[in-house]
């Protein structure tokens, strides 16, 4: 991911905590900028695998473009 913006004091401290190990869960309102900071914690991970857990079809569908994930969304809305 080119990075073209200046990470919030918030995303830093998603990615500090996410760095820390043990579980993370992230909220935050529509248009936050959730996605971009996933995106950032997957890059400090590499190959390592993590859970996104998605409420519509519209999220689990933007998610799975932009990481490489099986949703456990889809069954469930099938």
């Amino acid at each position: 991911m080119n990075r073209t913006f200046i990470l919030t004091g918030e995303q830093q401290a998603v990615i500090e905590a996410a760095c820390r190990a043990g579980d993370l869960k992230i909220k935050a309102f529509a248009s936050a900028a959730k996605t971009s900071t996933l995106q950032l914690v997957a890059e400090h991970f590499g190959q390592r695998r993590g859970m996104h857990l998605a409420f519509n079809r519209e999220i689990a569908a933007s998610a799975a473009g932009a990481f490489r994930l099986t949703s456990i969304h889809g069954p469930c809305i099938r």
